[in-house]
């Protein structure tokens, strides 16, 4: 425990089914573990992000809490279109090292609530998170206001909240 932040996660462990049929179509290998009813895949293995692309978009996935592990090998993007159509997904929790966010990553994905972006974000490209029908918080860790492409967050509920930092609330 005490040297745990200087280590990053290199495995993702799903309870999702459908999480697990996308990451075994990525090629990720995995393992059964003995510590339950569910898989363990090798993020490591993953060197070349286009590989991802379009295997997540509309599948039935509704929780990706285990996103943030793919930091270890440096994922910076979240891909045009990568969740795009994935009307299950609730939550997903992005990497601390995303730089940009691809046109339509996000888009209508109708049960999205709640959307973390990290301080490193810079660039958030057009309708990516458009149609997000119930999607009611989104936090800005970061001080200085990412680049938006045109309708980055529209047709979204009238009463969602924007958290910025509390110094930088007249930047944004």
């Amino acid at each position: 425990a005490k040297y745990e932040d200087r280590f990053l996660p290199s495995f993702i462990i799903t309870e999702d089914e459908t999480l697990a049929d996308v990451l075994e179509e990525c090629g990720m290998e995995y393992s059964s573990s003995e510590l339950g009813s569910f898989d363990v895949y090798d993020v490591m293995q993953v060197k070349d992000f286009s590989t991802l692309d379009g295997k997540f978009q509309g599948k039935a996935i509704e929780s990706f809490r285990e996103f943030k592990a793919f930091e270890c090998n440096g994922l910076d993007y979240v891909g045009d279109s990568w969740f795009k159509d994935c009307k299950k997904l609730q939550s997903i929790e992005l990497p601390s090292t995303i730089k940009s966010i691809g046109k339509q990553a996000f888009y209508n994905c109708a049960l999205l609530d709640d959307v973390t972006i990290p301080d490193s974000v810079t660039s958030i490209q057009d309708e990516a998170f458009r149609n997000c029908a119930i999607l009611r918080s989104i936090t800005f860790l970061s001080d200085t206001p990412a680049t938006l492409g045109a309708n980055v967050f529209a047709n979204m509920p009238e009463d969602y909240i924007l958290y910025v930092p509390k110094a930088s609330v007249e930047t944004y």
